[in-house]
């Protein structure tokens, strides 16, 4: 025993005798190891520390060993091996430092392997996380552009730290999940969102499975905790600070949050939400902050998508290619369609095999319509609405893409009892048929069409006739196939058919459990000018037939008897004919239970008398309808039990009073007008002057009718209100009030002299105004009103007005009112007082012609210079913006004491102006603004510029400007507004006095180069001004200077010169002015020596062939003229240009139209004279100096 201990201790001291000098002398490879060995702890660290994060974030208690076992790793991490010592003023190596720290650094690499294989072993190993959503990218996605909007719509709503859940609708099979898809791959490429989950939501929400989705993708275990923790350990996960966007796709019907684990919007942190859906009502309910709805794809898109998914190309075959676009267009945009049925064809060349994806579109069978169907069924069957569901299996009655319209739907829908028997009024059947519209439209079930119409999606109408079990159908009738289609089916519940019309009047069928027949007839020669009778056996076994409706397909109407049998039809509520001439139809006076009767475009005998007996009898429509003999009215006045009228074009000559019960919705016009036209309540008698309302029906009318067209209602009274309708109804109804020839009438509204302490609201609701040929009408208003009453106008119109002194006498708040046209009204002198104008704050279009005695606009005194300062500003505080800050347009003609428009409004409140049109005002001063710059030239500031003030920055928006008939006119802008103006066409006729254009009033701007002037300017036309002399022309002739400035015109295109006698340049000779995308100059009935100053060519007779054309090689011109006297412009007028020239230019060439005819101080040549053409460089400068070199 002593001998081994023995030998164990001389083992160990020969180890430490070898191993002392190898610490001295390998100490280099020694701390080379240690470093090696750190690198492979500190990759194992970071993989602890991963998976210490990953227990973390699962919620799992993480143990004190593998805290330890971190800290540990870290501190041998940060050991430094670069500190040396040296002995001997460093002449010699540390021996004993080396031996010390070369031991240290082995026994420490030797704690950094166990530290490897111990972390290793630790129990905190992370799960395996599952992709999140690049898993589910597609490779088939297309940026379409009708999806570019879309896609950044949702870009910017995922962008937004305010909005929280973001609701993604439309039809199943649009597109919706792919789409959402690419934006989540997109905002996570960005990291803009940390990590992105997409999960299905489906009609059936499973909440463990929405749960286990979103935790696998968060590397979060959820298998140990019970169903209450589940939901709170997922909240605290995604509310950790993380940037997270939840994808929940195919969201069907109420969803949650709560019960799932997902934030709410008021803990949400960096959670997002993003959903996907069919049924818009969802969005609603999750308050989605922004909901953007996605569409089918156009036509060329569905195209492109079908080619990607097909595999085709433009190199394929032509005969693919022809059937391919034929498939596409019967895919009708919708994604999975195109998608199912041209995956199916990929690769695929046999022709047969394409007809047969057709022939299955167009049946519509097959995997796409099955597909399709799945889609609609799931969203039928979630639905809730029983109405709802019914309403959808009614529209599929309609022919395939049919707009449909709603009042149609309405009426049909309560006719089948959809709505249930108890309903109450038509209207409230009404509310309930719109109310149960929109959920279906909500759902996609049905989609928005134009103008109050909805439509079946695609494969919609298979889709509900499949629901319905084969209780709907649809029969095309040619005689020899209608026996196999539906002669043995007995559970027939909807059914529309079409066909000639005997093949329609000859089919058997078993109409026992019928309830709406649809019949549309075609054209059939054989049946053609001739009364058809309807056989008795077409209604005989149709007991419970409660809705028909005939339509006949063509221009003329169907001469049709009805038969006796129609008489047995005991429960039918709504009968509709459309382009039929039933002659007598008194036998319906017998349907007892008849609600609806609609002739759109008939032709019958009379109005039955016995249909004011009917106790059921609800709306009567007559639409365009020829009505032989009798006033219709005399039955209508006695139908006491009517609810709703439409009487639109059906007018006969014994039409005199009208006469009508009280209604709920009631619809008279001349002219046809659609049943979809929004008011309720309608009156429009302007054309048949025979035609009139009774008085009191007249009267009911005015209290009632939200639009009222009427005229020429010759009786005594002098206003509408109080002496037609009292001061407590205020025509507050009225929506639009139209009145023509009514020439008794003094006022709208007379409350002078009527003692009240509050004065009452008027016209309240009123949006239009129009008056025409109100001879004595002399104020809209007279005595006080509420200056609430019309708050809601929009629109007035009134012309031939003799009388009319004023608009708004009294203070009115028209901050709606954006349109205002006024003609022929000569003893207007003011539209607005000061005060309403400060309420025009959305006046777009200002239009006024013929008003002799106009001085005003606003009314103005300069007395009143201060106060209305004063107004200004304190309306400024008030309406939140400036006045007219929104008017687009101005258009003043013929109003010869109209001096100024706008007088005291500042030069920036016109941002969007963009049109001026003025005609035959001869004393019009200003349009903006008035003589508020004090200068020292001789003349008064409207000598030179009449209508524009010197600074009119607000005029800067402006695109045309048309003056005509100026007599005082001699300039129009100042050079120093107009590199700001953005003006595109100026005309100006028939303006004698008018010398320039443009001037240039500062002495100083000599030598200095203005650049650009007019950047938008497109189009000059000035016509008939017989003192024109210069476009752009100096103030001060005898003190201008004679330094060079150049101007550039970088848009004019056109120039047109029309009788300018005096035309001597286009500029005074110091302007060098350029225009290089000129293309035409018309120069006609002006001065011969200004064509010389378009200059850059030698001018020749024009020869037969343009080969004898010569070129001037100079391009540096300008179109300028230094002032002749007379009696030179006159000799050169004999010897410059001859009647016919060409002059020609090679570079970009314009076409130039020269007309040489006579002054009007010539005699007419016999001859019409021939335009002479020019074409000129588009870079060339005019200059006459250089011509004259020449």
């Amino acid at each position: 025993m002593a001998s081994v201990l023995t030998s164990e201790l001389a083992k160990a001291d020969v180890v430490k005798l070898i191993d002392g000098p190898r610490y001295m002398c390998c100490f280099m490879r020694i701390v080379k190891d240690f470093e090696e060995a750190k690198c492979r702890l500190k990759i194992e660290r970071e993989n602890v520390i991963d998976r210490l994060n990953a227990a973390t974030r699962r919620g799992d208690d993480v143990q004190d060993n593998a805290l330890i076992w971190a800290k540990e790793a870290e501190k041998l991490i940060q050991e430094d091996t670069k500190i040396k010592q040296n002995c001997l003023f460093g002449f010699c190596p540390p021996i004993m430092w080396r031996y010390k720290r070369g031991k240290e650094l082995r026994n420490k690499k030797e704690r950094i392997k166990r530290l490897i294989e111990t972390g290793k072993e630790l129990s905190i190993a992370p799960l395996a996380r599952r992709p999140d959503v690049e898993l589910h990218s597609s490779r088939h996605y297309i940026h379409f552009k009708s999806r570019e909007s879309k896609y950044k719509e949702l870009l910017d709503a995922l962008k937004d730290e305010d909005s929280y859940i973001t609701g993604l609708y439309g039809m199943g099979g649009t597109g919706k999940t792919t789409l959402a898809i690419e934006v989540g791959n997109a905002v996570k490429e960005s990291k803009q969102f940390a990590r992105v989950i997409a999960t299905t939501v489906s009609p059936s929400v499973n909440i463990r499975k929405i749960q286990n989705d979103i935790a696998e993708c968060l590397g979060l275990k959820l298998d140990d905790f019970n169903e209450l923790d589940r939901p709170r350990k997922l909240r605290s996960r995604l509310t950790n600070g993380e940037k997270i966007l939840l994808i929940l796709d195919d969201v069907c019907g109420d969803i949650n949050f709560h019960e799932i684990g997902i934030p709410d919007i008021y803990s949400h942190k960096g959670c997002r939400i993003l959903v996907t859906t069919c049924i818009f009502l969802v969005c609603k309910r999750l308050r989605c902050s922004k909901t953007i709805q996605l569409d089918f794809l156009s036509e060329e898109e569905a195209w492109i998508m079908f080619q990607r998914w097909a595999g085709l190309s433009e190199i394929s075959n032509q005969s693919l290619l022809d059937k391919g676009r034929k498939i596409t267009n019967e895919c009708r945009g919708l994604p999975i369609a195109i998608a199912t049925i041209a995956s199916r064809l990929m690769g695929e060349q046999r022709l047969e095999v394409w007809d047969v994806a057709l022939k299955e579109l167009l049946m519509q069978n097959g995997d796409t319509a099955f597909e399709i169907y799945k889609i609609l069924k799931l969203r039928y069957d979630t639905m809730k609405n029983e109405k709802a569901k019914r309403l959808f299996l009614l529209c599929s009655v309609f022919q395939e893409d049919e707009n449909i319209p709603i009042e149609m739907v309405t009426r049909l829908g309560i006719g089948a009892g959809l709505f249930g028997e108890d309903y109450g009024s038509y209207e409230d059947g009404r509310i309930q048929a719109v109310y149960t519209k929109e959920k279906l439209l909500d759902s996609c079930l049905l989609l928005e069409a134009n103008h109050n119409k909805v439509k079946m999606p695609y494969f919609g109408r298979d889709a509900a006739q499949r629901i319905a079990d084969n209780k709907i159908q649809t029969v095309k009738l040619d005689g020899k196939n209608q026996k196999k289609i539906d002669e043995k089916e007995k559970n027939i519940k909807y059914l529309f058919c079409e066909g000639k019309i005997m093949d329609v009047f000859s089919y058997n069928f078993d109409g026992s459990k019928l309830e709406i027949l649809i019949v549309t007839v075609y054209k059939d020669e054989d049946c053609r000018d001739v009364k058809n009778e309807v056989p008795n056996s077409f209604f005989e076994n149709n007991n419970d037939l409660r809705v028909f409706h005939l339509l006949y397909d063509h221009y003329r109407r169907l001469s049709l008897s009805l038969p006796r049998s129609i008489e047995s039809l005991k429960n039918i509520r709504s009968l509709l004919f459309t382009l039929v001439d039933l002659g007598n139809i008194s036998t319906l006076a017998n349907l007892q239970s008849l609600e609806t009767l609609d002739l759109k475009d008939c032709k019958i005998d009379e109005l039955p008398h016995g249909i004011a007996e009917l106790e059921k009898f609800r709306l009567l429509n007559l639409e365009c309808c020829i009505i032989e003999r009798n006033d219709p009215f005399e039955v209508i006045e006695r139908c006491s039990l009517l609810e709703e009228l439409y009487f639109t074009g059906s007018f006969n000559a014994s039409c005199r009073e009208i006469t009508f019960p009280k209604l709920q919705r009631f619809c008279i016009d001349e002219h046809r007008r659609s049943v979809n036209d929004s008011s309720s309540k309608y009156v429009s008698v302007l054309e048949k002057d025979e035609v009139f309302l009774s008085e009191t029906t007249l009267r009911y009318c005015l209290q009632e009718a939200e639009v009222l067209r009427l005229r020429s209602f010759e009786r005594e009274w002098r206003n509408l209100i109080p002496e037609i309708v009292s001061m407590d109804q205020g025509m507050n109804y009225t929506v639009e009030l139209s009145l023509s020839c009514i020439s008794q009438l003094q006022h709208l509204i007379d409350t002078n002299g009527i003692g009240f302490q509050v004065p009452n609201v008027f016209f309240s609701n009123l949006v239009v105004l129009k008056l025409d040929g109100m001879e004595n009408l002399e104020e809209l208003f007279n005595g006080p009103v509420s200056s609430e009453s019309l708050m809601y106008l929009e629109k007035v119109s009134i012309k031939d007005c003799k009388h009319l002194k004023s608009l708004f006498k009294c203070q009115r708040n028209l901050y709606n009112l954006k349109i205002i046209k006024l003609q022929n009204c000569p003893m207007l002198v003011s539209v607005f007082q000061p005060l309403t104008s400060q309420s025009l704050v959305s006046l777009e279009k200002l239009k006024i012609a013929n008003c002799e005695g106009l001085e005003n606009i606003v009314t103005y005194e300069k007395r009143e210079k201060e106060s209305r300062v004063e107004i200004d500003v304190d309306n400024d505080k008030k309406s939140g913006g400036s006045i007219f800050s929104k008017l687009k347009v101005i258009a003043i003609e013929e109003c010869p004491r109209l001096e100024y428009i706008f007088p005291f409004l500042s030069a920036q409140r016109h941002p969007v102006l963009e049109t001026i049109r003025i005609r035959r005002c001869d004393k019009l001063k200003y349009i903006i603004g008035q003589d508020q710059y004090n200068i020292s030239y001789r003349l008064l500031i409207w000598e030179y510029v009449p209508c524009l003030p010197i600074q009119s920055y607000s005029l800067c928006n402006v695109k045309e400007i048309n003056l005509s008939h100026f007599l005082a006119i001699k300039s129009v802008f100042i050079l120093s507004i107009t590199p700001r103006m953005l003006l595109e066409t100026l005309t100006i006729k028939n303006c004698d006095e008018l010398k320039n254009i443009i001037i240039d009033i500062n002495h100083d701007s000599g030598g200095h180069s203005w650049g650009k002037v007019f950047p938008k300017l497109k189009r000059i036309y000035v016509e008939d001004c017989i003192k024109f002399e210069y476009i752009i022309g100096y103030y001060d002739g005898e003190n201008q200077s004679h330094n060079e400035i150049h101007l550039h015109l970088p848009a004019l295109k056109y120039i047109s010169l029309c009788n300018l006698p005096g035309l001597v340049a286009m500029c005074t000779k110091q302007y060098r002015t350029t225009f290089p995308p000129l293309v035409e100059l018309e120069h006609n009935r002006c001065s011969h020596a200004a064509i010389k100053s378009f200059h850059g060519f030698i001018i020749h007779p024009s020869l037969e062939s343009m080969d004898t054309i010569k070129k001037k090689n100079d391009a540096s011109n300008v179109f300028a003229k230094k002032k002749q006297p007379p009696h030179k412009e006159k000799q050169e007028h004999k010897e410059t240009l001859p009647q016919k020239s060409i002059l020609s230019r090679e570079m970009n060439q314009v076409y130039i139209k020269i007309r040489t005819n006579p002054t009007p101080t010539q005699k007419h040549p016999k001859k019409r004279p021939v335009p002479i053409k020019l074409l000129v460089p588009t870079n060339s400068w005019f200059h006459h100096q250089d011509f004259c070199s020449h």
